[in-house]
């Protein structure tokens, strides 16, 4: 994914000039405005990757309903007030079950789950 505001990390140098010449409300269509953005505006038109992927986006649950082609909870949905709830009451993600996935692209549902801290 060229462009990607979850998994990219951006030097406001390159970034503001960017912002400037385009349009968007939400970081799905900043994420969308950027990717069409003319090539001139990036310093370097050279991409790199690594082979297997090391980021996902777990489209679990969505916090905003601007753009319609964003998909959530499919598979393993969460509602984001039971999250907070359980957030708020000390529990955390089992990031064993987040490493334990075998990832295929950058958006993909993980079987996330909330345990309590030790």
């Amino acid at each position: 994914m060229p462009v990607s505001l979850d998994g990219h990390i951006y030097k406001k140098q390159l970034l503001a000039p960017i912002l400037e010449n385009i349009s968007f409300y939400c970081p799905n269509s900043m994420e969308m405005s950027m990717s069409v953005a003319k090539a001139s505006a990036f310093r370097s038109s050279m991409l790199s990757s690594f082979v297997e992927s090391i980021v996902v986006n777990s489209p679990n649950n969505k916090v905003q309903d601007l753009v319609k082609t964003t998909f959530a909870g499919e598979k393993f949905a969460l509602e984001l007030e039971e999250l907070n709830h359980q957030f708020l009451e000390g529990k955390v993600l089992d990031l064993n079950k987040v490493y334990g996935f075998d990832i295929k692209g950058c958006h993909q549902e993980l079987n996330l789950e909330m345990i309590w801290q030790n």
